[in-house]
């Protein structure tokens, strides 16, 4: 599965207000995907966020107070905090880097 797909699949996204801390819209929420990309790989189309196929994306799972993601370094799933994993994904793409939160709202 490619990141830009299964986010684009998501019905509920937004973006991070700030690196690490959970969003204000998924605190009733026990686990949600949490996406790193770069700027110039999002799109509006009409009020939805829209991913294009770029090689500069990553995407976790935020289960409780960690970020379980797979490291292609290591070539396993490591858990992260969130200001870990936040910071290795500014490390790899840079300042443009943004982070956005997505969920599937009728999957229970």
């Amino acid at each position: 599965m490619r990141v830009n797909d299964v986010f684009n699949y998501c019905t509920v996204e937004g973006f991070f207000e700030k690196d690490g801390i959970r969003p204000a819209a998924m605190t009733a929420m026990n686990a949600f995907f949490v996406v790193a990309t770069i700027k110039d790989n999002l799109e509006d189309r009409g009020g939805a966020i829209f991913m294009r196929d770029n090689p500069r994306k990553h995407i976790g799972i935020w289960l409780g107070d960690s970020v379980w993601n797979f490291s292609n370094g290591h070539h396993k799933v490591v858990r992260d905090s969130a200001g870990t994993f936040f910071k290795k994904m500014r490390d790899a793409y840079g300042g443009h880097t943004t982070f956005l939160y997505a969920y599937r709202q009728d999957i229970i």
